[in-house]
């Protein structure tokens, strides 16, 4: 087991393969084929393919040649035994041989997991591993090529939400996904001791804090704690230990813009979405006088 392999390990591999692979059939990854087939591409290179049923899917509605990669061994292996029809590879892609060229290179829902597993752990959980892999992405894309990026995207902003939680079990959930061990009214330093390894990872410039407030589970949380805290919430128990390794919230749109065209990329769309979350949120919370923000973007960019 590699390095990378260590870090995002997951006990229970098979199911989180699973509530994957079933979430690119009611999610913004059901766009991704038709903008693919809209450009012709021949050649698609799904990086971060897990177990492959995504790639398969590209693979069926496109008519393209589709390669996935992937540095976790046992979703490759998986990969290859349940789609021999496809090409599979098991590395990274700065490990890619440099005269593999493509069409099209997918990253769907990986970029925030290039930076929360990154093997240097001075700059894990910053852009700055999400920037090197778009680098490296480009020198694999044909000229007129496209990079399809899904991921979630940071808004602007330091709003704190107050938030009620359904029940106390979410409520005490919340406290171990932070941390925080008394509700006195103050606001709490963020220190050891909580699930979310981001927490006291990141650069102190990210607004992780929160406060109790009296009765009904309520809370005055900040806006980029809370959603962290409900994208892994919204996963499960089975998800928790892997989710909670990984901070989701990293780059906002301006940030994807710049890295994509510093590479000589045009950007051609862009759209944003809260996806399906807002009816697993409500089961989870009730955030006043807040809608559920747009948390997932969709942006293609060509090679000129």
């Amino acid at each position: 087991m590699n390095k990378l392999e260590e870090l995002s390990a997951v006990s229970n591999h098979g199911q989180y393969l699973e509530r994957m692979a079933k979430s690119s059939f009611f999610s913004t990854k059901q766009n991704i084929p038709p903008i693919i087939a809209s450009y012709g591409c021949k050649t698609v290179l799904d990086v971060g393919c897990a177990d492959g049923a995504f790639t398969k899917r590209i693979a069926d509605e496109t008519g393209a040649e589709v390669t996935g990669l992937d540095i976790n061994s046992t979703s490759i292996e998986l990969a290859k035994s349940k789609f021999p029809g496809i090409n599979f590879i098991c590395s990274s892609l700065f490990d890619l041989e440099e005269d593999r060229m493509f069409d099209c290179i997918v990253f769907c829902s990986v970029l925030h997991e290039v930076s929360s597993y990154c093997a240097e752990e001075k700059i894990r959980y910053t852009d700055i591993p999400i920037r090197f892999t778009i680098e490296r992405a480009c020198k694999h894309l044909n000229p007129g090529g496209i990079i399809v990026i899904r991921e979630m995207v940071k808004q602007p902003g330091d709003e704190r939400y107050t938030v009620e939680f359904k029940t106390k079990e979410y409520s005490d959930l919340f406290k171990k996904f932070t941390g925080i061990t008394k509700c006195d009214g103050n606001t709490w330093v963020n220190g050891p001791g909580g699930d979310f390894l981001p927490l006291t990872k990141t650069p102190g410039y990210v607004d992780y804090s929160a406060r109790y407030l009296d009765g009904n589970n309520a809370w005055l949380i900040s806006k980029d704690l809370l959603i962290e805290f409900l994208l892994v919430a919204t996963w499960g128990k089975e998800s928790w230990d892997r989710e909670t390794k990984e901070r989701k919230l990293i780059c906002k749109k301006q940030q994807f813009f710049s890295f994509l065209k510093d590479c000589g990329l045009a950007i051609n769309s862009y759209t944003k979405t809260n996806e399906e979350y807002p009816k697993y949120w409500r089961k989870i919370c009730h955030v006043f006088k807040k809608d559920c923000p747009e948390t997932t973007c969709l942006i293609v960019a060509q090679k000129q």
